[in-house]
């Protein structure tokens, strides 16, 4: 079995959970474990069945029997330890395995990315009526473009060497002139 550590807000979660379709498809045991979101209380939570028509692939436990399975019975890895892909995809004579990280780029699950696409898709019934209004103007118009505005811990300046400030004024607003000239 292995199982992946779910943890952040819904970007974060998004690519754990491309990371875990691709681990799923090497090794159809994985699970996300879901554990340490129930005392996570940044952010709204685990989001992803809330917005996505996803099936339910999760395991969670207590905090304590989770700690004492992870620790004594799971080998684990973490991504921002691993120098190479291969540590992730490799059998382990071990058969319990746990995945700690963010994976928070396409080399983790390129070669999925269909698949990935097919299951971020929004599930309507779950939208409210302000949000199913917006969804039908964007699909009527072929132009349609959006920006996220990334507020929350991008604010601090400890992230802005790594970010780009990515949450600063000039970064909007070279985005809408960039839209601008394109449409």
């Amino acid at each position: 079995m292995r199982l992946i550590k779910m943890t952040g807000g819904l970007g974060n979660q998004m690519f754990i959970y491309a990371f875990y379709l691709k681990m799923k498809k090497l090794f159809p045991h994985t699970k996300i474990d879901l554990s340490d979101m129930m005392h996570y209380h940044v952010h709204h939570g685990y989001e992803m069945n809330r917005v996505f028509a996803l099936p339910h692939v999760e395991f969670c436990m207590n905090r304590t029997g989770k700690k004492i399975l992870e620790f004594l019975f799971f080998k684990t890895i973490l991504e921002r330890k691993q120098k190479e892909l291969k540590s992730f995809w490799k059998s382990y004579a071990w058969p319990l395995v746990y995945f700690k990280g963010f994976y928070q780029s396409e080399r983790f699950f390129a070669d999925m990315a269909d698949d990935i696409r097919k299951a971020f898709t929004f599930n309507p019934s779950l939208s409210n009526r302000k949000t199913k209004e917006m969804s039908e103007q964007i699909d009527h118009d072929e132009n349609a473009v959006s920006i996220h505005v990334r507020r929350g811990d991008y604010l601090e300046p400890k992230y802005w060497k790594t970010t780009g400030c990515v949450c600063q004024l000039p970064y909007y607003l070279n985005a809408i002139a960039e839209m601008n000239k394109r449409i």
